[in-house]
């Protein structure tokens, strides 16, 4: 697991975290809120979130994994549809809880030994697999007929539909045959943090708050970085052993720390995206 960290983690710092240093502008992009305000309750459900990782880890980490489900789906897929309906974000559950549980079921032998030789992942470790097994087909099934469901309403192009199963199936080769950190890391940077940033960056320049891709990247640099220098701090109080948890254990914290605040923007995100029909006006840009 370090050989990995060393390989995927500056990736990670580089091109994931970066998608989500935005989320105060997309949030602002139609309210009326300063920056600090939006910090402080930002800050406030980060800091909710290391309570409950503090109280019921399991529970926390299975909701974190449900949410991300229906984020990693929701990024996928929303730019095909001009209208979002509760079948869209089924199919969202679906195919993110799809990735999810291949991820785990597939590097079961890893995730098991981490358990083993880590108290801390020892308390969240799924160690039913055979449910894991039952979840992975059936919302693989379910993916699968929402996805044909929508190609015969002419929701989906026959080509999306080829496109969107090729990719799962390659995902699903790269989860089999790669260890879990560089697996989903390719899946996180490549199909997740990029297209989204594609995204912000559409939109932004749309409503002429960006005007190139310099000052897009001048608008993520701030809380990338704090982002980046904050890890990098963890990382040296636990090699030092200030902070008595594994460095892995408390990455995979902060991450969902972030992520649940993040999901719940991009959700706002997207939502303004159907109300301004965004989609059908740059749907060249996708």
């Amino acid at each position: 697991m370090e050989t990995q960290f060393l390989i995927a983690g500056p990736v990670l710092l580089v091109l994931g975290i970066p998608h989500g240093a935005i989320d105060n502008v997309l949030y602002r992009s139609e309210r009326k809120m300063s920056d600090v305000r939006f910090v402080t309750i930002y800050l406030l459900g980060v800091g909710g979130i290391f309570f409950f990782w503090w109280f019921v880890p399991k529970l926390t980490y299975l909701s974190f994994l449900l949410i991300s489900a229906y984020h990693f789906g929701q990024s996928q897929f929303s730019h095909y549809f001009k209208q979002l309906k509760m079948l869209n974000r089924f199919l969202f559950w679906f195919w993110g809880i799809a990735i999810l549980a291949a991820l785990i079921l597939f590097n079961d032998r890893e995730l098991s030994s981490l358990a083993a030789n880590s108290k801390e992942f020892g308390r969240i470790h799924i160690s039913h697999i055979s449910l894991v097994r039952i979840v992975f087909g059936l919302s693989s099934a379910c993916t699968l007929f929402l996805l044909t469901y929508f190609t015969l309403r002419k929701q989906l192009r026959r080509e999306h539909l080829f496109m969107e199963l090729l990719t799962l199936v390659l995902l699903l080769v790269t989860f089999y045959t790669l260890p879990f950190l560089i697996g989903f890391t390719l899946y996180f940077v490549v199909l997740h943090a990029l297209k989204v940033m594609n995204e912000e960056y559409c939109f932004l320049k749309s409503i002429g708050y960006v005007k190139e891709l310099r000052s897009f990247i001048k608008l993520l640099s701030p809380f990338s970085i704090v982002s980046m220098v904050g890890i990098i701090v963890v990382f040296i109080l636990t090699q030092l052993k200030w902070i008595d948890l594994p460095f892995s254990y408390l990455l995979l914290i902060i991450i969902s720390a972030i992520t649940i605040p993040h999901a719940v923007v991009m959700d706002h995100f997207y939502a303004l995206l159907f109300r301004k029909k965004f989609y059908a006006k740059n749907r060249i840009a996708y």
